[in-house]
């Protein structure tokens, strides 16, 4: 299957086809996933990507990319399929002696970098979302490295982080996980671990150990594979990638910025109650960080007006077809100055309080304007562009981020239900 078509977009539910070729490897698939069957083939089923595989001795390519359905003839529907790869990833992640290595080698550099005040820096690229790489320090604001650590999420199931980066949090005796470590045998495709990605407010940084000896891991090998976020191999797999959900992508994006131009902002589209919550709590974290209101603008916009029924439209319209399912009155503008840098410990630390309640509340939609009196020229394109103009296309000639930062998980969950997994395992490949 050559064709497939995105689930969630800022065009809306099932709007927008994806061709297998425009995916580049299995941690892009994870990033956009979930996919179902294109309308010709019939009822809607989710459906996997399957990347390119070579012959190893002559290096020509044996299969081309190619979307699969989902199932084993086991799974119905999506709730039980998820038990089901629950227990086959328990079963994966049982530890081996090259995971277990791998594991205290890393742990140990990274508390060596932390001792030392060296840091990690990471960088990562998501051509479809920026022309600018996102990068930070993943040590910063960090107190603790820390091993086996659980995590709830709100798909009724715990995940087990191999490796924690944890701070003080100021806002209570919880630490703040700030940032994560994985070790895996593959960038394997999982279900579970694709809808995970969409529930964290801080880069995980996964570390690929396939074919690796106990011999092959040592110190050295610690000591550069976390750094190694763009490098790729032969086949254009990466042994390190950064997963980074999209809504923290203004808070680590490089794209250059002075002045007043520092100031972005954030569109959350929620139902009442939520915005008055979300109100009150964003008040608490600036107060607690000794912010100023001019320094973190929160600004409820209610349509009491023709006036403010217009800009709540136009800011709908920046985050996509969608928002007037979640509140067609009312909306929330949360306005701050992005970080200087990876170094800067203040800003970031701000934004990672808040954009860790803005994921964690039930029922947020939300957008983002990179500068808060950026007109939204051009609706049907989902980034906000920039950079030198571009006389012959008529538009900025860079891509700068993402207009739809976050979809509710209520809301992910929801339609998943409702869509239908393959019954037969005779639908298990048809390229």
């Amino acid at each position: 299957m050559k064709r497939a078509v995105r689930v969630f977009s800022r065009a809306g539910l099932f709007k927008t086809p994806v061709d297998a070729w425009d995916i580049t490897s299995s941690e892009h698939a994870r990033k956009l996933w979930p996919f179902v069957t294109p309308p010709e083939e019939g009822p809607r089923q989710f459906v996997t990507w399957v990347r390119s595989s070579f012959d190893q001795k002559t290096g020509y390519r044996q299969r081309q990319r190619h979307f699969r359905r989902l199932g084993n003839g086991k799974s119905k529907n999506i709730q039980h399929f998820f038990e089901v790869q629950k227990e086959d990833w328990a079963k994966k992640r049982a530890e081996t002696s090259e995971h277990k290595r791998a594991k205290e080698l890393i742990t140990n550099e990274l508390l060596r970098r932390l001792d030392s005040g060296e840091g990690l820096l990471w960088s990562y690229m998501d051509k479809t979302s920026s022309d600018f790489a996102f990068y930070g320090d993943l040590l910063l604001n960090a107190d603790v490295v820390k091993p086996e650590v659980r995590i709830k999420t709100p798909y009724d199931t715990d995940y087990r982080l191999d490796i924690a980066i944890l701070g003080g949090n100021p806002l209570g005796s919880t630490p703040l996980l700030l940032g994560g470590i994985e070790i895996e045998f593959e960038h394997a495709f999982n279900g579970c671990k694709a809808l995970l990605c969409r529930t964290l407010a801080f880069p995980l940084i996964s570390i690929d150990i396939s074919g690796m000896t106990i011999e092959e891991l040592t110190k050295d090998w610690a000591k550069s594979v976390l750094s190694l976020t763009t490098i790729d191999d032969a086949q254009n797999r990466r042994k390190t990638f950064v997963y980074l959900h999209d809504l923290i992508y203004p808070q680590f994006s490089s794209f250059p910025s002075h002045g007043a131009d520092r100031k972005h902002q954030f569109i959350i589209f929620a139902p009442t109650e939520t915005l008055s919550k979300l109100t009150n709590r964003l008040t608490q974290i600036r107060d607690k960080l000794g912010y100023k209101a001019k320094d973190a603008a929160i600004s409820p916009v209610n349509a009491k007006s023709q006036q403010a029924a217009t800009q709540i439209s136009r800011l709908g319209e920046v985050v996509g077809e969608d928002w007037k399912e979640y509140n067609s009155t009312k909306c929330l503008l949360l306005t701050m100055d992005r970080p200087d840098g990876p170094h800067d410990k203040e800003r970031h630390l701000f934004h990672t309080l808040v954009l860790k309640l803005l994921l964690r509340e039930e029922g947020c939609l939300i957008g983002y304007k990179f500068r808060p009196n950026i007109t939204n020229f051009d609706l049907s394109e989902d980034c906000w562009l920039g950079g030198d103009w571009d006389a012959e296309k008529k538009q900025f000639s860079k891509k700068l981020l993402p207009k739809r930062l976050s979809v509710p998980v209520s809301t992910i969950l929801a339609v998943m239900k409702n869509i239908e997994m393959t019954a037969s395992s005779s639908t298990v490949d048809d390229q």
